[in-house]
């Protein structure tokens, strides 16, 4: 009795009669669900257009970090921003087998050389005044390694042909006659500039002294495959004989007028001896017998030979090597070479630029092939 009277007093209230209310109301159907066409997740376009959105800017952003944080030469715009001019030359990669040999064959003749000889200053100051006679070099049963020689039609070759143009005309009136060739550091490809460069002049019919003045690391003599018994180092430091220095006339039919110094035994040190009077007693003296004195010389950075024969030289010629040689570098060694000489007896080359490199186009063109044997 007492549960129906409660009950009872419930149902009298509001609340039951809304819940009595939706106990009656009926449900109906007014649109049957249907499978939607498409996914609504995941946006395929709007993912996609997010993920190339992002690509592109980390992309830019590491192409941005990787420009700034290399500091390698890399065009001709900012080489002639830090020169304030334009170079002597620009050469193209050239791919060089390594065949340098370290031994000749063939024998020293027994006579001189009649009508090679370099009287006086070299050795009159330096071993009691005889005169320095030069001999045949060794006849070699394999051709020097040097591209003039056997790829004459080469893009290489051709832009040293245009380099020796811009020498014989880098100064008012007579051409230079003494060159220094160095560079920034090792690798950079003096070496084989200074051994193409000098037989192409004495190609031309000019008398070529080329003199390996590199006393530390010497490389001519294995290039043009000499002795290096005798050379530079004993001359200047009277350990030689007078009537033996070198082994300078090269047996080559090519450049019959073309002759070689070797940097000869080691020395304790080099940059004394090539600063002494009896150095610029033998500039003298070949400038007076040769047409051209090309001179190779030890990298200007790591030592200061360079520096010091740059003073002597009528003209320096410093090598940089495409995407090689650091900014940093090459301002250095720019700034190194203007202490001790004059600007304008400095010329940069800039080496082994890549065919398919921006810098070689703007420079070259597009359709420079057509000129080349190959």
């Amino acid at each position: 009795r007492l549960v129906s009277d409660w009950s009872s007093d419930v149902c009298s209230s509001d609340l039951c009669g809304d819940a009595a209310d939706f106990q009656i109301s009926s449900i109906a159907t007014v649109d049957p669900a249907r499978v939607p066409a498409k996914p609504a997740k995941p946006n395929v376009l709007l993912y996609l257009g997010a993920s190339l959105a992002g690509g592109l800017l980390f992309g830019c952003c590491g192409a941005l970090l990787s420009d700034v944080l290399d500091s390698k030469i890399d065009s001709l715009s900012e080489l002639e921003l830090q020169i304030g001019g334009l170079p002597y030359g620009i050469l193209p990669y050239y791919h060089q087998p390594r065949k340098l040999r370290n031994r000749v064959s063939g024998h020293v003749p027994s006579q001189v050389s009649n009508g090679f000889s370099l009287p006086g200053a070299t050795a009159g100051s330096i071993a009691g005044g005889s005169e320095v006679v030069y001999r045949d070099a060794p006849v070699s049963h394999a051709s020097p390694n040097i591209a003039a020689l056997h790829d004459p039609r080469s893009a290489y070759v051709e832009s040293l042909r245009a380099l020796r143009t811009s020498v014989l005309l880098s100064k008012d009136g007579a051409p230079p006659k003494i060159i220094l060739v160095t560079s920034f550091v090792a690798g950079e490809g003096k070496s084989m500039l200074t051994a193409n460069l000098a037989t192409l002049f004495a190609q031309q019919g000019k008398r070529v002294l080329v003199v390996d003045g590199d006393l530390r690391r010497p490389t001519l003599h294995r290039i043009f495959d000499v002795p290096n018994t005798e050379g530079l180092s004993s001359l200047l430091a009277g350990r030689s004989d007078p009537t033996f220095v070198a082994q300078a006339r090269m047996p080559l039919s090519e450049a019959p007028t073309l002759a070689i110094l070797p940097a000869g035994p080691p020395i304790l040190n080099p940059a004394e001896l090539l600063s002494s009077e009896q150095m610029r007693e033998a500039l003298i003296t070949w400038k007076n017998s040769f047409d051209v004195v090309i001179i190779d010389s030890s990298p200007v950075l790591p030592v200061t030979d360079s520096v010091v024969l740059s003073a002597m030289a009528d003209l320096t010629l410093l090598v940089a090597r495409h995407k090689m040689t650091h900014r940093e570098s090459f301002g250095l060694g720019y700034r190194l070479l203007q202490s001790r000489t004059e600007r304008n007896r400095i010329g940069i080359v800039l080496n082994a630029v890549r065919l398919n490199s921006g810098a070689y186009h703007r420079h070259f063109g597009y359709n420079q092939s057509v000129y080349y044997g190959r």
